[in-house]
């Protein structure tokens, strides 16, 4: 019974471990999401369905994306739906990463 545990928890490990390492991977179709939410946000966004994020910072827990706009600086904050499962959801507000 005591080593069931101790495989348990090292699968648990492996499985948070690796999620994290997904999380933290830079994905295009999330950066997608982002200058969606962002146009969203500023009517006139002036970002093109090509354009890249200015400034991007990956975590195991979020996606961050900066965005230079016509109405100014915009962040996309992408999260999954729950820690390391689940759909992306992007939120955008004004402002820089970092400041």
């Amino acid at each position: 019974m005591k080593q069931l545990i101790w495989y348990l928890l090292f699968a648990v490990m492996v499985f948070v471990s690796y999620q994290g390492y997904v999380n933290s991977v830079d994905d295009p179709a999330t950066e997608a999401m982002a200058r969606d939410a962002v146009c969203a946000v500023d009517k006139e966004c002036g970002v093109g369905p090509t354009d890249l994020a200015v400034v991007r910072v990956t975590d195991i827990m979020s996606r961050k994306y900066q965005w230079n706009s016509k109405g100014g600086s915009h962040v996309a904050t992408c999260k999954r739906e729950y820690m390391f499962l689940g759909h992306w959801k992007c939120e955008a507000q004004p402002g820089q990463i970092g400041r």
